[in-house]
């Protein structure tokens, strides 16, 4: 990750603490956790985060929001977004983004440690990279920023 992107994560992540942000947040993470615990049979869940709760210093790129959490030990399938650059931050627990990049692949590890550094809290993905997330063995929810609106995101999958 390049001084450039740590910049602008660092520019979204001073929007985290203001109230309404951090309200909708802890909401979002909620209703994931609720959404896995009422259906066991459910790998995944996602909540959108409206934008205007982080007001007007939102960098202009960022299109959606969502806090997306996976089971404990899931290895989720791989996927890409062809029309969206995907920022990650870690919320809870920890997790494994494997990136399948050629020629070189590669794996971001991230913890949910904010006073931690930046680059084992945020993972930062270009369009159309192929990435597959895992979670750790408490499970794992993650706060996801796209440059695509969550109506036209595009997530294609790989089996």
């Amino acid at each position: 990750m390049d001084q450039r992107e740590q910049e602008y994560l660092r520019k979204i992540e001073a929007l985290l603490d203001r109230e309404k942000a951090r309200f909708a947040i802890d909401k979002a993470v909620s209703e994931t956790k609720e959404m896995l615990d009422a259906d066991p049979e459910r790998l995944t869940a996602a909540v959108q985060v409206s934008l205007s709760v982080f007001g007007d210093s939102l960098p202009s790129e960022i299109k959606s929001c969502r806090v997306f959490a996976l089971r404990a030990g899931l290895e989720s399938r791989t996927e890409c977004h062809p029309n969206s650059h995907q920022r990650v931050l870690s919320l809870e627990g920890t997790g494994e983004i494997r990136v399948f990049d050629d020629p070189e692949p590669y794996t971001v590890f991230l913890r949910s440690d904010m006073d931690g550094p930046l680059e084992l809290r945020w993972g930062s993905l270009q369009e159309n990279i192929w990435h597959q997330p895992v979670a750790g063995m408490a499970g794992w929810v993650v706060l996801t920023f796209h440059t695509a609106s969550e109506a036209e995101l595009i997530d294609e999958y790989k089996d």
